[in-house]
């Protein structure tokens, strides 16, 4: 691991893991707050179905709908951790 590095003074291999461990988490980061903004989107989408503005455009509206919650379910597989997956589920 990156301690082993450390202790046998491989300093750039430490350095390197180190950049790969940031990189996965600002993935991770990035996909968790497009999982968030999915999601938002959508609870907005289902706090105006009672509007009657909204009831006149329903098929539009389920439409996008059902789109929003392809995408969530396309973020949710992309979780790699079990538990939050579980959560998001």
């Amino acid at each position: 691991g990156i301690y082993d590095l450390i202790e046998q003074d491989q300093r750039q291999a430490a350095e390197s893991a180190l950049d790969r461990l940031i990189d996965i988490d600002l993935e991770y980061v990035n996909q968790m707050n497009e999982l968030r903004l999915s999601a938002l989107r959508v609870q907005q989408m289902v706090m105006n179905l009672g509007l009657e503005q909204i009831q006149k455009n329903a098929p539009t509206l389920e439409k996008q709908l059902n789109n929003a919650v392809k995408i969530l379910q396309r973020r949710q597989i992309r979780i790699e951790d079990p538990g939050v997956r579980a959560q998001v589920a």
